[in-house]
């Protein structure tokens, strides 16, 4: 695996990218200002440099302007990412000098595969592989401290859940459908349901009213996940509503998980993704 530098003032998008690239395999320098992720560039020995170009004081440009201008460090690839994509953006930026150039937001499924294109075949990342499941009649509930339903049409979405949450005791049963989650929830009843909102087929929404409108399941605790918020930051907007909040029939919904978002009380409902999603998984199920 490669050692990665990431350069990002936004604690939330570095908290991101650097979950990703762990969950992979590699190792995360990071730092937050221009002037601090070039000292730690000249200093340790990393394999790529992921440099967002909107920094305080010493921008992005200038970073890789000054990595290419040192003969130690001009052969270490250099991938810009940005949140202001213009036409041109990307000629300019290979022009400058970066190898790469990644439009914010992230896409998770895909951001450590075209980091890796730049990495030599045996430092690439690799998603670690679940440990075998014991048979479900074998198990111990009692080992647990609680079992969460993830429902993602993801893969890796679900293995990064199941990799950040077993460790810490809790177990994980997944389902990549509306109709294969329901299914699974006729036969086993789990303590909590963390859901993606947009998945083909049925969206989370109707996960959502078919578990509030049944009495056996309605207490579950059920937590919807969005990557990608509508403008202006607040929760996902219900299909043909128009009315940019959860469905009337959601009593229980405990928010939505999102890059950028508010932490706990300063927004109620929405949560920051990764760090307070991981928080508020573990404080809403704890007690059970």
């Amino acid at each position: 695996m490669a050692r990665v530098l990431v350069i990002e003032d936004n604690q939330a998008n570095l908290e991101l990218m650097g979950y990703l690239l762990r969950a992979f395999g590699h190792e995360v320098l990071a730092a937050t200002r221009g002037e601090d992720g070039l000292e730690m560039a000249l200093r340790e020995l990393v394999d790529l440099i992921i440099c967002d170009l909107k920094l305080p004081q010493m921008d992005g440009w200038e970073v890789c302007q000054q990595l290419k201008a040192n003969p130690a460090l001009r052969q270490v690839p250099v991938i810009a990412i940005t949140a202001y994509v213009m036409p041109g953006d990307r000629d300019r930026a290979l022009a400058a000098g970066f190898d790469e150039y990644i439009a914010k937001p992230i896409v998770p499924e895909s951001f450590v595969q075209q980091a890796d294109e730049f990495l030599r075949s045996g430092q690439r990342g690799r998603l670690p592989q679940a440990a075998p499941q014991a048979p479900a009649r074998r198990q111990r509930r009692a080992s647990f401290k609680a079992t969460l339903l993830v429902v993602d049409n993801v893969a890796v979405n679900i293995e990064l859940v199941r990799q950040a949450m077993q460790p810490l005791g809790y177990a994980v049963i997944a389902a990549n459908s509306v109709k294969k989650a329901l299914t699974l929830l006729r036969r086993r009843l789990p303590d909590m349901i963390i859901c993606d909102v947009h998945m083909p087929d049925k969206s989370g929404f109707e996960l959502l009213r078919a578990v509030k409108a049944d009495p056996r399941l309605r207490s579950i605790p059920f937590m919807s996940i969005l990557l990608h918020g509508p403008a202006g930051g607040g929760p996902p907007e219900e299909p043909g509503t128009g009315s940019g909040r959860v469905p009337d029939a959601a009593p229980g919904h405990r928010g939505v998980a999102g890059p950028d978002r508010g932490a706990p009380g300063e927004e109620e409902g929405v949560l920051r993704w990764p760090s307070s999603w991981w928080w508020t998984t573990v404080r809403s199920t704890g007690s059970s």
